[in-house]
């Protein structure tokens, strides 16, 4: 079992969780500002891509609780 704070590879998976939801973070920003002022397929577009990166968000944070019931890190 390694140590917690020794643990490169939960460190790695923590960022990029971080990274994942900044940018889901982001995309629903742009979609609720963007709310009433585009057009419908510009609107789809940004809807699109926030339920992407809510995908991603969703994947990263399963990859961070995986680990850490595999290395109880």
């Amino acid at each position: 079992m390694n140590d917690a704070r020794q643990c490169e590879e939960k460190d790695r998976l923590l960022l990029e969780y971080r990274k994942v939801t900044d940018l889901y973070s982001a995309a629903v920003a742009e979609l609720s500002r963007r709310i009433g002022i585009t057009s419908l397929d510009d609107y789809l577009q940004l809807h699109q891509a926030a339920e992407r990166a809510r995908m991603r968000s969703n994947e990263a944070r399963d990859r961070v609780a995986q680990h850490l019931a595999e290395h109880h890190c």
